[in-house]
């Protein structure tokens, strides 16, 4: 007798093949803008940035395949496909009129016209592409409608998204770049704005309108299509002073808030308590993660950050040699998780020294590419662009994020999954030790390590790039000092050891980088940063003790 293969039902080929084109589609969307879109130049370097967002928007639907979950990886196509269809109506306006198209992300019109490039027809086949996987995988939403839908968080995060997406995207300073929102535009470009403001609000309530599962997915999926288009606009302000922040990006970025906040909450049936992965996968993809961000910062560190005219010698990079600690902790805690778990506490603080680090890097890098942006200096030398270690130091920031992330998510498994039993009552050393940590470590990044007469530190509460990393550090810290109040003894001492690394990176600052202003001398964050250190190693000690 001759058997014979099983056949895959039409449903699942439908499915796979929905898959197979969007995440073709999505390769395409991220190869248009590096390709050249059109013979002019974009306002800023961000063909890098729209690549990796056009691979964002798919990531959740590679993930369930990867996790053989057919139907919902179809499922979490359909958001990006429907903003696709959006961005293929608008892009088309740049075939047929390209000068009168505001789009400073790809192009931007001078006194030329300009001419599509062949970056521009990838970008219309790997939409067109998104738009098929979509309208295949459409029949994947049929669900058992819930016994109440949920419209009230995922119709406001849709709301929230929809109005950023009708007001103009950024300010200008630039004659040649006009802010348009959705009711200045015309034509194809009219419609497929019309049409992003629409499906953000029908995505969402789509969504509110499932069953548990999809429900989840579909709202996660419509998140990050929310961040891919307001990401962009958020970074412009510091890669070019041509443009400015506008409100619509951030309404949409807290959009994409709302509707993540509505997927997590949302509960299958029966379900008493979140479900996580298994501890062992959450440690090694914490390890994995935190080994990337170490290495990608290490290689920020080794890579220029600036890439200048062949008229300008490379200045030295001071900003970016204090991500030499930061990578090499962050590296050396990754790769002892693999080997023990009791790393974890310690790494999941330490990552906050590639914030710390990185950041500032980022502040001096982009300080500098202002310095020819929009001045006659740019015609005559050429323009300070972003090198590729300012990439990579961007790069290493996102994987820090993740990998901080999964970190907490590992300790909360830790704390279901172990024996030990936390400690009845804090004792009064570690009180006093925790608080001295505290108070110090305010101290010593909200003042300067270095003075010098011809130097300006990066302020606190000042929100540039280096403030925010600052402030992050300083947050880790508190937060950590805060947990290590109750937890488990070993588990205290490890993530008070993570502290000190932080505190200790502060530290470096002055020997790595005080070279770069004359007559630099020690500041008091300097000697604030090192009591710090010693104030968080000796609470280590004390929470050690609480075992004996």
């Amino acid at each position: 007798m001759i058997g014979t293969a099983e056949q895959a039902p039409p449903a699942a080929i439908r499915l796979r093949a929905a898959l197979g084109l969007g995440g073709a589609g999505a390769l395409l969307v991220a190869a248009g803008p590096l390709l050249g879109v059109a013979d002019a130049a974009p306002a800023w370097n961000s063909a890098p940035l729209l690549a990796a967002l056009a691979l964002l928007v798919v990531l959740p639907a590679g993930v369930l395949l990867a996790r053989r979950r057919l139907e919902a990886a179809a499922a979490a196509l359909v958001p990006p496909a429907a903003f696709a269809f959006a961005g293929l109506l608008s892009d088309l306006r740049i075939a047929t009129d390209p000068g009168r198209v505001v789009r400073p992300e790809l192009y931007v019109t001078g006194i030329a016209e300009p001419v599509p490039g062949t970056g521009l027809w990838v970008l219309l086949a790997g939409r067109a592409l998104l738009v098929v996987a979509g309208l295949l995988a459409l029949p994947a939403l049929r669900d058992e409608l819930p016994e109440r839908p949920r419209y009230a968080l995922s119709g406001l995060a849709g709301a929230l998204a929809a109005a950023g997406l009708f007001a103009a995207p950024f300010a200008s300073r630039d004659i040649f770049i006009k802010p348009r929102g959705v009711a200045d535009s015309e034509g194809l470009e009219l419609a497929g704005g019309l049409l992003r403001c629409a499906a953000a609000l029908l995505l969402c309530l789509l969504a509110g309108a499932l069953g548990a599962e999809l429900r989840r997915v579909v709202l996660l999926s419509t998140a990050l299509t929310f961040v891919a288009a307001a990401v962009p606009w958020v970074v412009a302000p510091y890669a070019t002073d041509s443009l400015g922040l506008g409100l619509g990006p951030v309404q949409v970025l807290v959009g994409a808030v709302v509707a993540l906040g509505a997927a997590i909450s949302t509960k299958a049936p029966g379900d008493d308590a979140i479900t996580l992965p298994g501890l062992r996968k959450l440690h090694l993809a914490t390890a994995a993660f935190g080994a990337l961000a170490g290495v990608t910062a290490l290689a920020g560190a080794l890579l220029p950050q600036l890439a200048l005219p062949p008229a300008l010698t490379a200045p030295d990079d001071y900003s970016a040699r204090l991500l030499w600690p930061a990578g090499l902790l962050v590296l050396v805690l990754a790769a002892a998780l693999r080997l023990t778990p009791r790393a974890r506490p310690a790494l999941a603080a330490a990552l906050a020294t590639v914030p710390l680090a990185g950041l500032g890097a980022l502040d001096s890098a982009h300080a500098a590419t202002q310095v020819t942006s929009g001045s006659a200096l740019a015609v005559s030398l050429g323009r300070i662009e972003p090198g590729t270690g300012a990439w990579l130091t961007a790069v290493s920031l996102v994987l820090a994020a993740v990998a901080a992330v999964l970190a907490v998510l590992a300790g909360a498994a830790e704390r279901d999954e172990t024996e030990e039993e936390p400690p009845a009552e804090t004792s009064l050393p570690l009180v006093g030790a925790l608080v001295t940590t505290g108070l110090l470590a305010v101290g010593a990044f909200a003042l300067p390590v270095i003075k010098a007469p011809e130097l300006t530190p990066i302020p606190l509460l000042d929100l540039r790039l280096g403030s925010w990393g600052l402030l992050l550090a300083l947050a880790t810290v508190l937060i950590a000092l805060a947990v290590a109040a109750k937890a488990r003894a070993l588990a205290g001492a490890a993530l008070l050891g993570g502290v000190a690394l932080v505190l200790l990176t502060r530290v470096l600052e002055y020997p790595l980088t005080s070279a770069r202003a004359e007559e630099a001398a020690p500041a008091p964050g300097l000697w604030l940063a090192a009591a710090a250190t010693a104030a968080a190693l000796a609470a280590a000690v004390a929470s050690t003790a609480r075992n004996r």
